[in-house]
């Protein structure tokens, strides 16, 4: 897909310091489009950063709790006001807690839907107020494979993340039903999910999965860049 290219657009990724996040800020940034990183660790960002500017593309990095009640408008007015216009939004942070169920404390539950859910849906919100303004946009929310299937490791040592798995792969088509009422971000549809499972950058297939996801979620219509 040679002719493919993000050059003028703006990609906010949070969990963007490591793994699966940091390999779509890497592959959008190899398409041409400019990064904002968010995640706590502020070091980590900045290697971040690092990577995708020798890929001849701008990157900001924001280190934030997600989870904090004031981090989506904070998000989205520092990617604009740092790189000028927000047109893609990945929503790749996430948690879990690896624990039985019978041992799950209310503060366990509490942070798993904090982050995975609750940040997801109110940095999505921000992010879709500035994308309809523009008449374009792009929101991904990064899954698991915990949503599609049951996986003996992952369910059974945590119900909960289950739970946020699959509300995350159902409200994401709530998404896509919402924002086709709108015209202007009608075609092509502005939401896809991806459920990828791993998230560990030295895996040697998560470079190919982070490409396959960009190519997949930003589609061409009528042979233009969204």
């Amino acid at each position: 897909m040679p002719s493919f290219r993000l050059d003028g657009r703006v990609a906010l990724v949070t969990g963007g310091s490591r793994g699966l996040g940091l390999g779509i800020a890497l592959a959008l940034a190899e398409y041409g489009a400019d990064i904002a990183l968010a995640a706590r660790s502020a070091d980590a960002l900045e290697r971040a950063a690092e990577a995708v500017r020798r890929r001849g593309r701008r990157a900001t990095t924001i280190a934030v709790d997600i989870g904090a009640r004031e981090a989506p408008d904070m998000l989205v007015t520092r990617t604009t006001d740092a790189l000028g216009r927000l047109d893609i939004l990945v929503n790749g942070a996430g948690i879990n807690v690896r624990k039985p169920a019978a041992s799950f404390a209310r503060e366990d539950f509490e942070s798993l839907m904090r982050i995975n859910l609750e940040a997801a849906f109110f940095i999505s919100q921000a992010a879709g107020h500035v994308m309809r303004r523009a008449g374009h946009g792009r929101i991904l929310c990064i899954g698991s494979i915990a949503a599609e299937v049951a996986i003996p490791n992952v369910g059974a040592r945590n119900v909960v993340y289950v739970a946020t798995s699959h509300n995350m792969r159902e409200r994401t088509d709530a998404y896509q039903a919402l924002f086709a009422r709108y015209r202007e971000l009608r075609r092509p549809r502005p939401l896809d999910v991806v459920v990828p499972y791993g998230s560990r950058l030295d895996r040697p297939w998560i470079p190919n999965v982070a490409v396959r996801t960009v190519r997949s979620m930003i589609r061409r219509a009528k042979g233009k860049p969204y």
